[in-house]
């Protein structure tokens, strides 16, 4: 009939795939909620990659309860170093922000639906290499969380403490070798309430400013932390500075643990500070690699990642920028429709 334009068969659309109501914790779980709360996990679950399909991540710290009914279906395995049994609660919280499984219990992560989940140690080895082996065993595109901190540098005349690991020379060497070959690295920016800025390694350059001329790269995702509540305000003890990418909530996260009473069942609601804020960063990335693999074919660059999710029109500002110096918090929503990936079909008005 000349008066139809175009005639063509229309599916029924498909539920998402995750489905977190039957999370019992899930409604606790601000930080997975639209922005300006939180990063919009609910919104990339709509599409395909949105939760992570696919993709390939790698935790590094010390200890956790990989067996734990929150985690256990990833299978993951410690591919460097040896579990410290004191450090399980932290890993545990972490990898139930990350990949916390769409299992009718406790909580849900934000990538809960990853091709595979993998934790390497420093404990009893070293940071770089614990970090070489996860090199090893990541591609193209795989997702290398940084959960470690200096203790303290010093450069003769004044100490910094709880400083990125990156700080030290052979701990940014292996971290730029990971972004160099195409894994996108999410380092926290620790916890020392320092103006990174400001930090100087043992030799008094100051590696962590950019507009330095001491300043050095490694290509990773720095992340600070920020209180829950919107707007969001700059946690007391989270570095901050130039060279800081993104924030997320360094309080008040609800997430998996683990405890002498309930090894493999308890979940906490008090998860904090970078330790808590670089996980939902690095489960933002996942999302985001997963639906450029979908939509685009192709996995992005640790430099496209790193630019988009930094992309202040990507994202949620801080309270006051100037002063919390954090970068962006993601917004999924805001990621997804961005010239980069278009999930969102184009609207024809007539």
């Amino acid at each position: 009939m000349p008066n139809v334009e175009d005639v063509y068969f229309d599916p029924l659309g498909e539920d998402p795939s995750v489905s977190p109501g039957d999370d019992p914790r899930f409604s606790a779980q601000g930080y997975l909620k639209p922005a300006e709360e939180g990063i919009n996990a609910v919104f990339a679950w709509n599409f395909d990659g949105g939760d992570g399909a696919l993709q390939q991540f790698i935790d590094m710290e010390k200890g956790w309860a990989l067996d734990h009914e929150d985690l256990d279906e990833h299978g993951a395995q410690v591919l460097h170093g040896e579990i410290q049994e004191s450090s399980k609660r932290h890993g545990t919280s972490v990898l139930g922000e990350v990949c916390g499984v769409d299992n009718k219990k406790g909580i849900v992560g934000i990538a809960p639906n990853l091709a595979e989940v993998n934790v390497v140690s420093y404990y009893s080895s070293t940071r770089p290499d614990a970090m070489l082996a996860a090199i090893d065993a990541l591609p193209y595109g795989g997702v290398l969380l940084i959960e470690a901190q200096l203790p303290s540098v010093s450069n003769g005349a004044k100490t910094f403490h709880k400083v990125p690991i990156e700080v030290q020379r052979a701990d940014f060497d292996v971290i730029r070798l990971a972004t160099a070959i195409g894994i996108t690295v999410i380092e926290a920016a620790c916890n020392g309430a320092n103006d990174l800025n400001l930090v100087t390694d043992s030799n008094g350059k100051f590696v962590l400013d950019p507009d330095h001329a001491d300043g050095r790269d490694s290509g990773a995702i720095l992340v600070g932390a920020a209180n829950s509540a919107v707007p969001h305000v700059r946690r007391p003890s989270s570095n901050r500075g130039t060279r800081v990418d993104c924030y997320a909530w360094g309080e008040n996260v609800v997430t998996t643990d683990t405890t002498s009473d309930a090894p493999l069942t308890a979940y906490r609601d008090n998860f904090s500070e970078t330790s808590s804020a670089a996980p939902i960063v690095a489960g933002a990335a996942l999302a985001v690699q997963g639906v450029a693999e979908a939509r685009l074919g192709f996995r992005l660059s640790p430099y496209q990642m790193r630019q988009m999710l930094a992309d202040p029109a990507n994202g949620t500002l801080s309270a006051n920028p100037p002063t919390d110096k954090i970068g962006v918090m993601p917004d999924l929503f805001k990621l997804l429709n961005s010239a980069q990936l278009g999930v969102s079909p184009d609207v024809y008005l007539r």
